[in-house]
């Protein structure tokens, strides 16, 4: 099934999966208020987009899909919509590539970033959110 086509029975429908999530928020302390002394928002805001790309990449690298971005964290899903036997190694592999990618990142940018990752495995309800109009999942991740 193509994901277009997943994505429109979503939104009318609500699945119960297994589905292991990666949560990963960016830290920095004080390192960030010295970044955003140096660059004005604009710059700070396309440095954090060109590390959540790097980011994203290695998500969907490993099988992944990007549910959310809010601030300086990520939500990334595996096993909805796509399941694959080794969803939650997939995860994992996938917390440990951006570990690595933003140590690399940071060094090009000459800050001190650190990335805080959770990684957990559980049921939830997948399905359209109205008002916002996309698709999410909820539950005990």
């Amino acid at each position: 099934m193509r994901l277009n086509s997943w994505v429109e029975r979503v939104r009318t429908s609500l699945f119960l999966l297994p589905t292991t999530a990666v949560f990963a928020a960016i830290a920095a302390g004080l390192a960030t208020v010295a970044l955003d002394r140096r660059l004005d928002p604009e710059q700070v805001k396309n440095l954090v987009d060109r590390c959540f790309d790097r980011l994203a990449t290695d998500v969907n690298e490993f099988g992944g899909r990007v549910d959310k971005i809010i601030g300086d964290a990520m939500v990334a899903l595996f096993g909805a919509p796509v399941a694959h036997e080794d969803d939650a190694e997939r995860a994992v592999r996938a917390a440990l590539r951006m570990h690595q990618t933003l140590s690399t990142e940071a060094d090009a940018i000459g800050a001190a970033l650190q990335l805080r990752i959770g990684v957990n495995t559980g049921e939830v309800l997948v399905g359209a959110m109205h008002a916002a109009g996309s698709v999410t999942a909820m539950g005990d991740v």
